[in-house]
């Protein structure tokens, strides 16, 4: 008969659970969210359109966290017609796009909260004929490696998958191997990529 041991080893990378002591390793997403919306600002962008993740996802919260405060520092209203839930795929960044054409609602800039979202939002764009930066800029978040060859390129929050990957596998083993933890959670550092989709107005 199959036995399973008694206790799981579990280490978590990229998401967290709130107010829970499961070791993770990620970057802080109110921060990153918080460092794209500023960009946008200081480029000039006012009216700044924002596709979350859903919202039962901590990292989506973060991430919109990031773009209220963003805007509260810098003094800006948020439309909140022009703050929309989506999934993180394609399909919801061009579906919610299309939504913000429909209601006559056009920000100057949009603040993606995944990368496949904002490829998603400069099709959308361009299917009215519209262009990426030049009439609506787009920013994203994970740097995925589509978005440095996608047209135009994407300027966007990236991760260190690699370094949050290493450092999660090395808290794993030390919980299997029964050795201390000295921190519970590890905040790796994110960094703006700025590429060709989104310009000063």
């Amino acid at each position: 008969m199959k036995r399973w041991p008694e206790v799981f080893r579990v280490v978590l990378a990229c998401e967290y659970i709130e107010g829970s002591t499961i070791p993770t390793v990620s970057i802080d997403n109110i921060s990153g969210a918080r460092k794209a919306t500023e960009y946008l600002i200081d480029l000039g962008h006012e009216r700044i359109g924002c596709i979350t993740g859903p919202l039962d996802i901590v990292l989506s919260r973060d991430r919109l966290k990031g773009f209220y405060q963003a805007m509260a520092r810098k003094n800006l209203i948020v439309d909140p017609v022009l703050v929309q839930e989506g999934d993180f795929s394609f399909d919801s960044g061009f579906n919610l796009m299309m939504k913000f054409f429909a209601l006559g609602q056009l920000p100057t800039a949009i603040f993606a909260a995944s990368d496949d979202m904002a490829m998603g939002v400069i099709k959308a764009i361009k299917s009215k004929g519209l262009k990426v930066p030049e009439d609506i800029s787009v920013l994203g978040f994970d740097n995925l490696k589509f978005s440095s060859i996608f047209e135009p390129g994407l300027t966007t929050i990236a991760q260190p998958a690699f370094e949050i990957g290493e450092n999660a596998m090395e808290l794993l083993m030390k919980l299997i191997n029964k050795e201390e933890v000295k921190r519970e959670q590890i905040i790796l550092a994110d960094q703006l990529v700025v590429r060709e989709s989104v310009r000063t107005i």
